[in-house]
């Protein structure tokens, strides 16, 4: 995972800036993705975090009808 992505990833997590992925690879990103699924899964069940994402997706669906096809990309 390139450096510079992992500190953008952790400056976004820590809430200190937005995520901007321009640039990195889709592969990359469904990675990030599927570890962050399989984390919540552990944390909260499947069951939940199917519910989670769900929401994640409706949520990114409603306010940015444009970007649905990069998130299905993701899943």
């Amino acid at each position: 995972m390139p450096v510079q992505f992992c500190h953008a990833l952790q400056r976004w997590l820590g809430d200190k800036a937005p995520l901007n992925v321009s640039g990195v690879e889709t592969r990359l990103l469904r990675v990030v993705v599927n570890r962050a699924y399989v984390i919540l899964c552990e944390r909260v069940g499947p069951v939940q975090a199917d519910r989670i994402l769900a929401s994640a997706v409706n949520s990114v669906a409603e306010a940015r009808p444009e970007l649905s096809p990069a998130v299905e990309q993701l899943l």
